[in-house]
This record gives structure tokens, C-alpha cells and sequence, in this order.
């Protein structure tokens, strides 16, 4: 019997983010749909596009289907492709936020972890910060790090997605749950049981007491 959304939350502050559960929304964290931000890639309109759409659209339909090997060539193709533009920007984004998704699911989270922070960089550099897109990106990476055990790092990229999506309009319910849930998880495996409790409160969530890792002084974000 699937869990109800409340138990799936619960349970995901326990867990980092995978491809099991929340399917629909996982494909939005996995391709950074391009809503608000595709005018980016048709304004200039290069004659690289339609070559890259091609590959990056094959890539999503090798996810789609369970065949992470031919998706990640299809990444890899279109990533060559985006990246005949200079300075880089949204289409080698994407590709490296999807790469990143796919490394992270297989554990190749030191492959994962600089993609994805070459991805975000973009962002900040020459695609926006205050759009979903950012925030998915920043929980993307936020997982990275929670993967690797560091959760004050995660942490800080969760807390920063949830600060975007709050100042939305309308506000994506689904990513502020997530990302805040996401939060709860890496404060409480930080020790830092009081303001797990309090983010989590809305939702009826605690930390787990069991789940709490003693502060060490090297548990401190990392600079971006």
C-alpha cells in the first residue's frame, strides 16, 4: 500500500533524495523542466539547438524507460553540444544537472558533486536565482551532500532552496514540502535537534533522536 504523502515526507527526512517515489516530481528535480527560464536557450537562437534539443530529449527518454546507460551518452552528447557556447549557460546547465542526477543515483557522488556545483555557478552567473529552477538545482546539489555525509553543506543548500521557493508566487507546495522536509533531515543528522523540530512543526514532523549526529567542528558549510 502506498504511503500517504505526510508518511512519504516523514520518511524522507530520514533519506536522501532517490528515483523510487515521488515520480513526477523527481523528473522535474532530475531535468530542471524548463519553464520559466527556456527563453534562455531560443533568444539567440544558435544552430547548435535543435542538435542539442535532439540529444537531451533522447536522454530523458532513456530515463523514462529505465536505461540510464544510453541516457547518460545522450547527456554526455548534448552536454558537448551546449557547450560550443561561451560563457556557458542554460543548456550546459541542464545537462550537467541531469549527469549530476544520474551520478548521484548510482553513487558516483564524486563525479555528481562538481557537476552539479558547475551547474549552480551558472545559475548565479547567467541564468537567474530567484526562479524554481534555482531551487530545484540547489536541492539537487543539497543531496549531493547529503549523500556524502556532509550534512551542514546540505543543509545550507536546503535552506537556501526554501527561502527562494517561499518568495514565489504562487508558492510550488510540492518543493517547499520537499525542500523543507530535506531540511529537517539534515539538521537532525547535524545534532541540531531544537531547530529541526521547529522547521519541521508545520508538518507535524520531529527529528528523530536516534538519527542525531554529534556536531564536529568540521561540520561547517563549505564555501560556494
Amino acid at each position: 500500500m502506498k504511503p500517504s504523502a505526510p508518511a512519504r515526507y516523514r520518511q524522507a527526512a530520514r533519506e536522501p533524495l532517490t528515483l523510487r517515489g515521488f515520480k513526477p516530481y523527481l523528473v522535474a528535480l532530475f531535468f530542471l523542466a524548463l519553464g520559466g527560464c527556456s527563453h534562455q536557450l531560443t533568444r539567440s537562437n544558435p544552430d547548435w539547438l535543435p542538435e542539442w534539443r535532439e540529444r537531451f530529449g533522447a536522454g530523458k527518454a532513456a530515463v523514462a524507460r529505465g536505461d540510464t546507460s544510453t541516457a547518460e551518452q545522450e547527456f554526455r552528447a548534448a552536454l558537448e553540444i551546449a557547450r560550443s557556447e561561451k560563457p556557458p549557460g542554460l543548456a550546459t546547465a541542464l545537462c550537467l544537472n541531469a549527469l549530476g542526477k544520474l551520478w548521484t543515483e548510482s553513487g558516483q557522488l564524486e563525479q555528481a558533486e562538481p557537476a552539479m556545483a558547475e551547474a549552480v555557478a551558472i545559475f548565479e552567473s547567467r541564468v537567474g536565482t530567484k526562479n524554481e529552477q534555482f531551487a530545484i538545482l540547489l536541492t539537487n546539489r543539497g543531496d549531493v551532500a547529503f549523500k556524502q555525509g556532509r550534512f551542514a553543506d546540505a543543509g545550507a543548500d536546503f535552506q537556501r532552496a526554501l527561502e527562494i521557493t517561499e518568495r514565489l508566487s504562487p508558492v510550488p507546495e510540492d518543493l517547499r514540502e520537499r525542500t523543507r522536509t530535506m531540511l529537517v533531515g539534515s539538521l537532525c543528522r547535524q545534532g541540531r535537534l531544537t531547530e529541526g523540530d521547529a522547521v519541521g512543526k508545520k508538518f507535524g514532523m520531529k527529528c528523530r533522536r536516534d538519527d542525531a549526529v554529534a556536531p564536529k567542528p568540521e561540520m561547517q558549510p563549505t564555501p560556494k
